[in-house]
Formats: structure tokens, sequence, C-alpha cells
């Protein structure tokens, strides 16, 4: 070996010195990451050839080679580097592994060596590029070759505990995706948990969703973060058109690595957004056989090269399979919430046909029951329940005398007694009904009292269903506001005054002023409140 190249502790030039290379690749195995370990290779090939710089290049996962460590050398110079070693994303024949060890070759004022690991088919899991002026001797030749051979099973078994970690990760990635994406029954939620969770996930630049209208049989853009935003929606994609809709037609997932010289790409998109797609990830969304759409992800960021790999790629496939799902069942409970409330409000009409003076209190009374539970922070699910609770409230006085109900007179004890039980009744009504069992608790209680008085009593204060308690001031101010056969409508402030008078004894004082802050702001009147569910 040369003395430049024998530098520190006096080694022999003439032989490898095999029990200095044991130790020296030996103390690689300091750090448990294959960066940490490429460091350290790094340093002692630079020792050994006397080089002026380089760089390991790293196999992660089944193709994706990385710059892991580089010292002395521009970016670019590494990223040539990295095409050469992974041209179009294939190993180059030249830096295989094999049975044959080691490879050692000189490119373009670099001599490179290819590291393996270990088993019986041993293939390359790294490759060491030293910048260095001349040729190696025959001995540094050995040497080097011999350090390449004790080195690449160490760089092998940090990539396969990486490999398993990154492994346990996307498991437990989709585990959480899944519980994120199945977390609401909203479509509008669902499509942009699914594009927010693959960009951060497979770090992209900018990311879109596009289902199949059944109607024209093209992707419609649904969600678009970077990339253009808003203006990508304005377009659709045939499934003859695009990489989107070959991705559709074969229901296959692509990586494409340079979108530029891609004759799919719709270059008409961005010509319009003026966003440049270099690399592309697109994957099919397919349940139970039949195509919902698909997502595409735009530029890899991170990485030197900016292109997708085959991980990024399986990940991708993994959330597709269950936003497919997620979708389908979204779209399954819209449906049949669709006949729920379509079936509440014929029941709700039919008890307004009871009663002329009381035709379309039960609507009234939901729509501002929904926007009392929204300016209260409840949850979707939460005002489902109490706009079903609120169009069905009155649903017991289908047992109720009509006679009794359009008395214009004072009613008796005995009458007022028979009146206070409909909403007893409802709840009876409605017990069958097992996906209305939440319903039936607040149509029960929403004429109890919040100081503990009224029907069916027994619960006083926050015990009684905040649903109930929103239903009861709602109730209460379409009935003041509204004209009755016993009585005119009352005006505003009169409404106001005995909603105030009544606050913390008939209604809770915090929805009381809730309604009278919407009063306030123009939002509620006499015939209803603006908005409604997803508004």
């Amino acid at each position: 070996m040369p003395r430049a190249e024998a530098k520190a502790k006096g080694r022999p030039a003439a032989a490898p010195d095999y029990f200095w290379l044991y130790r020296a690749v030996s103390r690689a195995n300091a750090s448990s990451t294959p960066e940490g370990r490429a460091r350290a290779v790094l340093r002692l090939g630079l020792a050994l050839t006397g080089g002026d710089g380089g760089a390991v290049i790293l196999l992660y996962g089944r193709t994706s080679w990385q710059v892991a460590a580089q010292s002395g050398l521009d970016e670019d110079v590494a990223e040539r580097l990295l095409r050469r070693v992974c041209g179009a994303g294939q190993v180059l024949d030249t830096v295989r592994g094999g049975s044959g060890g080691p490879s050692l070759e000189r490119w373009s004022g670099f001599v490179v060596v290819t590291m393996e690991g270990r088993g019986p088919r041993r293939r390359a899991r790294g490759v060491l590029a030293i910048k260095r002026a001349g040729r190696l001797s025959g001995p540094a030749r050995a040497t080097l070759t011999e350090f390449a051979r004790l080195a690449g099973p160490i760089l092998g078994g940090a990539l396969d505990r990486w490999s398993l970690a990154r492994a346990l990760q996307m498991e437990r990635t989709l585990l959480k995706a899944g519980r994120t994406i199945n977390s609401s029954l909203d479509t509008e939620t669902v499509l942009t948990d699914i594009i927010s969770l693959a960009e951060r996930v497979i770090e992209a630049e900018a990311g879109s969703l596009l289902l199949v209208n059944r109607e024209t049989g093209r992707l419609e853009f649904r969600v678009a973060h970077g990339g253009g935003g808003e203006a990508v929606k304005s377009f659709s994609v045939g499934l003859d058109e695009g990489i989107a809709g070959w991705v559709a037609r074969n229901r296959h997932g692509l990586i494409v690595a340079d979108a530029q010289r891609d004759r799919r790409l719709r270059r008409d998109i961005g010509e319009r957004t003026g966003f440049v797609t270099r690399s592309l990830l697109c994957v099919p969304m397919v349940s139970r056989g039949r195509l919902i759409g698909v997502i595409e992800l735009l530029n890899k960021a991170g990485r030197a090269d900016g292109r997708f790999n085959p991980d990024d790629l399986e990940l991708l496939e993994g959330l597709a399979a269950q936003a497919a799902v997620a979708l389908e069942n979204a779209g399954l409970y819209r449906r049949v919430q669709g006949l729920y409330m379509s079936t509440i409000q014929s029941l709700a009409e039919a008890l307004d046909a009871k009663d002329p003076y009381t035709r379309g209190h039960s609507e009234r009374v939901a729509d501002l029951s929904d926007a009392l539970a929204k300016s209260l922070g409840c949850g979707e699910k939460s005002r489902l329940d109490i706009r079903y609770a609120a169009l069905l409230h009155d649903i017991g006085k289908i047992g109720v005398s009509e006679t009794i109900l359009n008395k214009p007179g004072s009613l008796t004890e005995a009458e007022m007694s028979a009146v206070r039980r409909h909403a007893e009744i409802g709840a009876t009504i409605l017990g069958p009904v097992d996906f209305l069992s939440e319903v039936r608790e607040l149509v029960r209680h929403h004429h109890g009292w919040f100081d503990g008085h009224g029907q069916p009593g027994g619960l006083k204060s926050e015990s009684i269903p905040l649903g109930a308690r929103i239903i009861a001031v709602a109730d209460a101010y379409d009935a003041m506001t509204s004209d009755r056969v016993y009585r005119r409508a009352l005006t505003i402030e009169e409404c106001r005054e005995r909603l105030l008078r009544g606050a913390g004894t008939q209604w809770d004082p915090r929805i009381v002023h809730k309604l009278l802050g919407l009063l306030d702001q123009g939002l509620a009147g006499n015939r209803g409140i603006t908005g409604g569910i997803g508004s």
C-alpha cells in the first residue's frame, strides 16, 4: 500500500493489514442506523485510499438507492453519482453484487466498489465511491476490496433493521390511518383526511383525489392540495386520458419518475395551474371490485432524486384500499340517513297535519336546534340525533285527542296531564326503533325543567341530555313566536323577556343566552334559522 494510503499507525504497504481492517470495520457497528454506519465506512474508505472526497450510496428497501453519507463533494456531484448507480430507478449491471464478491472499477475520477450483504443470494447493499486522482496499486485494490467485503454485511444488517422498522411503521401508519379515515362518515371529511395523510406520510409536495362520476364515467377532482389547488377542480379526466386515467383503466398503481417525459401527462392542467409535476405516484381506489377513483401524489420531497419508490407505492396502495372502503361506507351511511330522514319528516308532517296552527313547527324546531347544537360545538353524530329528535319531539301528541290540542280556551288539569304525557308517549312510540335509541331519550326529556320539574321529571341541570335541553329552548322559542288557537304570537322582545325569566328554572341558561346571541346576530327569525347539517 502506498505511503499516502497507509497514513497513520505505520501499516505495511505491501499487503492488506487484515487485523487492522477487522478492528476498523468493527467500529462501524457503533452506530445502529444505516446512515451512521455509512459515515463510518466513508471515513475509513477515505483513510485507506487517501481520497479527496466520496460518498456511500445505500439500497433502501427493494430499489430505492439513496446517498447515505458524503464528504468533500458538491450536491450536484453526489446527485450524478446517485443517478449513475440507479439509472431510471434500476441498479446498473456494473454495480450488481454476485457470487464473485465486491466489484471494483473506476468512474470519471471515482474509485467505485460494491458492498454486498450476507446470505446465499448475496446482492449489492451499497456502493462506496472515492474521489481520487490516479489508479490504485494492486495491494491497495486488494485492501479496498477486502474492506468492502467486510463492510457490506455491517451495512446490510443496519438496512435490514431499517426495513423491519419501516414495515412496522407502515403497519402502524395504516392502522392509524384506518382509525382517522373511518372516524367520520361525512364524505368530504373522509376525502380531506385521505389526502392529508397520504401527503404527510409519503412526503409529497402536492396531492389530489379524483372520484368516478357514475353518470359521465369520468374522473373528477374532489380534493386538491398544492399543485394549483382549487383551479384543478375545473378539470376532469377520462379513463383514456392522462396518467390518472391509465391507472383507473388498468387498476394498477404507477410510479412515474420523470413526469415531463411521460406522454400520458395532462400538460394542459399544469399550464392552467402553473404547477410543474416532476414525479408522480398514482394508485386506484377499488372496493368490492368497483372502481371508486384514484389518488395522486406529486413531487417526492426529502429525497435527492425527487422520485417516489416502491415502498411509497406499497404504502399508498394500503391507504387507497382503506380509503375506498371508507368512502363506500360514507356513501351507504348517507343513503341510509337520507331514508331515515325522509321517514322521520313524513312522521313529523303527519303530526303537524293534526293541528293547522303547528304546521311546520317540527321542521323549524329542528333547524333552530341544529344551529344551537352547532354553535355549542356538538359533533356531526350528535347534531343528527338532535335534528331527528327535534323533528319527532311532539310525535307523542298522536296519542292526544285533537279536541284537546285544538281547544281555544284554557285546559283543565286532566287535559293538561294528557298533554304533558306526550313526551313519554313519544319515547314509547320510538322504543322499537333501534337506530333511534339516542333520539328516544332526547324526546323523553325535552320537557324536563332545568331545575328538575316538568315531565317526565327526575333529572335536573346537566343530567338532562344536552340535546333535550337544546330542543326545549328551540321548542319554546318557536311556540312563543307562532300564532296558536288560544293566543297570538309574541313579539321578539316579549319572547326574549320570557326566556330570560325562565333561564335557570325551566331552561338551561347557557342555551338561552346562546339563542339570544343568534337573535342579536340576525340569524334567527320567526320561521326558523339559517343553516343546517354540514353548513
